[in-house]
């Protein structure tokens, strides 16, 4: 029994003195972390999503769950293809999402809080600025002063009737959410990813939202990578 003990005492010091070894080739197994990075388009804005990771499956996994939801998100807010807010400025109601419905709530706050400096309701503004101001042809004085007075009697934010699953304006008014959809979206985008596993990653979906610090351990500049 006490040689067996021994041969047992000497194998557990052998064992011990691996250890170290073994964990380092563990470790020099693993896969390092590096820059995963998405480009796309979000409202209409160039975006970027740069997600700093080791697990590369993980990471794609990620990123084409962060498609799908401005894809959704698209389908929502999108002034430049079939969303809520195109249908609700083409036929004057509409049935919403909850994430329109809040946006709106968030937006007629801002608008009540701001004196009306923040107006979701200028879109027939920006329209008659394409249409006439920005054209290159000719306008007359009085055509321009008429359309400028029926676009500025569209814009009031208080005129929206926003319930919990209809949304309607007067005829002829529109909404444009762009001034605070991008940020919804990129703050929507970066709570997904930092549920996802992500602690280091910066968000540019028209906003810029970054988790954690840039890998070389200093705070993130405006440009992902920089």
């Amino acid at each position: 029994m006490r040689n067996v003990t021994r041969r047992r005492a000497f194998r557990i010091v052998a064992a011990a003195a691996g250890l170290p070894l073994l964990i380092a080739g563990v470790r020099a197994a693993q896969p390092k972390p590096r820059f995963f990075t998405w480009q796309g388009e979000v409202l209409g804005a160039a975006s970027e999503l740069t997600l700093w990771h080791a697990d590369e499956a993980l990471a794609r996994r990620a990123i084409l769950k962060v498609r799908h939801e401005i894809a959704r998100y698209e389908g929502i807010f999108s002034l430049y293809r079939d969303s809520e807010v195109t249908r609700l400025n083409r036929d004057g109601v509409v049935r919403s999402s909850p994430e329109l419905v809040d946006v709106i709530d968030v937006s007629q706050r801002l608008g009540t809080i701001s004196g009306g400096a923040f107006d979701i309701t200028v879109q027939p503004l920006w329209r008659t600025y394409e249409e006439h101001f920005w054209s290159r042809s000719h306008v007359a004085p009085d055509i321009r002063a008429r359309t400028f007075d029926v676009a500025h009697a569209l814009v009031d934010f208080r005129r929206v009737q926003a319930g919990t699953k209809r949304i309607e304006v007067p005829p002829g008014m529109a909404i444009t959410l762009n001034g605070i959809a991008q940020g919804f979206i990129t703050d929507r985008i970066a709570d997904l990813l930092r549920n996802e596993g992500f602690d280091q990653a910066m968000v540019d979906l028209g906003e810029w939202r970054a988790l954690g610090e840039h890998p070389e351990g200093r705070p993130w500049r405006g440009a992902t990578r920089s």
